[in-house]
């Protein structure tokens, strides 16, 4: 058996599994289908872009389509929270994840495929667009990430009431920051126009 008799990537299979061909696959992500044969067969690798394009068309995470995690989940499916667990060992532990009400898992989930969509669509968009501005964007929304977390697991916060006051103070000033932008130069880009319903 050669190395490329049994390459770990889902892509066959999920093409299998929607009764899509080579072709079908290739014209939808901007391939050849003899590159998809080569995908499949991993004699060749997609580029970050394609594998991208990959996940979106066959609805999975980019890590389940290349054979990095286990479970199969439709990118907005709160299903993901099976995955979310896993990967942070929480899976091992069912009385942990079991003590998660329903709805919370399901915040949790649509949470955790926003990011992970925000920072694929970043990093599609740097390839694409060669363009320095989606690096910084990125690099400021992980600075935003480790900010919120450092700031409601500081040392300095003793107790949950001081905790839940620093949370308050941040949820605060993220309604003004959001108002701010709102009556910015850039709102009619960012927001949609309630005026016209």
């Amino acid at each position: 058996m050669s190395k490329h008799d049994n390459p770990k990537n889902r892509i066959k299979e999920l093409r299998l599994k929607n009764h899509k061909t080579q072709k079908e696959v290739g014209k939808a992500v901007g391939v050849t289908d003899r590159a998809i044969a080569h995908y499949e067969k991993g004699i060749r690798e997609p580029k970050l872009e394609t594998w991208i394009e990959l996940a979106r068309y066959f609805r999975v995470p980019v890590s389940y389509l290349q054979g990095l995690t286990i479970s199969r989940y439709s990118l907005g499916s709160n299903d993901s929270f099976e995955q979310f667990a896993y990967d942070y060992g929480l899976i091992a532990d069912e009385v942990n994840v079991d003590k998660i009400p329903k709805q919370e898992r399901e915040n949790i989930s649509e949470s955790l495929t926003k990011f992970k969509m925000l920072v694929a669509y970043l990093v599609e968009a740097k390839t694409n667009y060669k363009s320095a501005e989606y690096k910084q964007y990125l690099d400021t929304v992980l600075e935003l990430v480790d900010f919120l977390t450092a700031s409601i697991f500081n040392d300095n916060i003793v107790n949950e009431s001081q905790r839940q006051k620093v949370m308050r103070s941040i949820n605060r000033e993220i309604g003004n920051f959001y108002k701010a932008l709102a009556s910015s130069g850039a709102s009619n880009l960012i927001f949609e126009d309630d005026s016209q319903e």
